[in-house]
């Protein structure tokens, strides 16, 4: 249903997005129009879906596909002749459209727009430091290194082990400022929250889990608090302390999980998951938790 949904959006984008013999000023403005009609849809259309049927993949290919289109019919060349104005607008465009899709030309394209700034004269140490943050998310090690060495900026202080085959289900561990990845192994029960050091709603979830949870209907039972990737990997992690947490390595690669909204709630038993609820509102405890696990109630099972 909801392919079809998508597809009735990128039928009114068009069968391939404007940016074939356009200016840069003609397709920023296509490109901010896509987006917003793309991400508007989406939006509407979660307000009456259940988990289950979340293809978030989908938002981002379409996003994708309008940026695909720009790399392979632009002359980075063509950046050098725009106003200092422009110019800042198309870096503030490109890293948002690479925070969703983490495309690595766009990540290039920021860099050269730096470069530009820089060759102005203009500051760039903030948007720099941005950028990296950014190629951090994406989980583009080779990129962080380079915006550190072509822009002078401190070593980043948190060193990546590679991942040498990340399989599903991989997330960071960080031991002595070193992210170290590990592939999760399920319990014979798995509760995984996707949850964020910057989000209350999962506070007061691991308030209430460590008051009453834990030692209650949850008892026995493997919770595990999933931090998103595009949350910054130096966040104060203080509130999961004497918790069982680590960062996705990559959200793509926990199959499943197609909801990252913080916080949400994923049950697996015996490695087979079962259902998912998102949220946690003031108030809310161990009857919340009963539906999530409750045999017989109505399931939002994730095919």
């Amino acid at each position: 249903m909801f392919s079809l949904h998508l597809a009735a959006i990128a039928i009114s984008l068009g069968n391939q997005p404007q940016c074939e013999n356009v200016t840069l000023e003609q397709f920023y403005r296509s490109a901010v129009s896509e987006t917003r009609l793309v991400n508007e849809n989406y939006n509407d259309y979660l307000d009456n879906l259940p988990l289950s049927s979340l293809p978030i993949d989908e938002r981002k290919r379409l996003i994708n596909d309008i940026y695909s289109c720009f790399l392979a019919n632009t002359d980075r060349d063509d950046f050098k002749a725009i106003d200092s104005n422009a110019l800042h607008n198309y870096y503030v465009l490109l890293s948002s459209a690479y925070s969703t899709t983490k495309n690595e030309g766009l990540i290039k394209t920021i860099v050269f727009i730096l470069d530009e700034k820089r060759r102005r004269n203009e500051r760039i140490k903030n948007l720099a430091d941005n950028a990296r943050e950014l190629a951090v998310q994406a989980r583009d090690i080779e990129a962080v290194h380079e915006i550190e060495t072509r822009f002078n900026l401190d070593r980043y202080n948190i060193e990546f082990e590679p991942a040498e085959e990340p399989t599903e289900y991989t997330y960071y561990q960080i031991n002595k400022n070193v992210a170290q990845p590990i592939s999760y192994d399920f319990s014979e029960e798995d509760i995984i929250v996707v949850s964020s050091p910057y989000c209350n709603p999962s506070k007061r979830f691991i308030d209430w889990y460590k008051s009453e949870g834990r030692d209650g209907v949850l008892k026995g039972k493997r919770v595990f608090f999933l931090i998103p990737q595009d949350v910054p990997i130096t966040s104060d992690t203080s509130m999961y302390a004497n918790l069982e947490y680590g960062f996705s390595y990559k959200d793509e690669l926990w199959e499943g999980i197609r909801y990252w909204a913080t916080p949400t709630f994923y049950y697996w038993k015996d490695g087979m998951l079962l259902n998912a609820l998102d949220g946690w509102r003031k108030g809310e405890g161990e009857e919340k938790v009963d539906k999530l696990l409750a045999p017989d109630a109505p399931k939002d099972v994730i095919d």
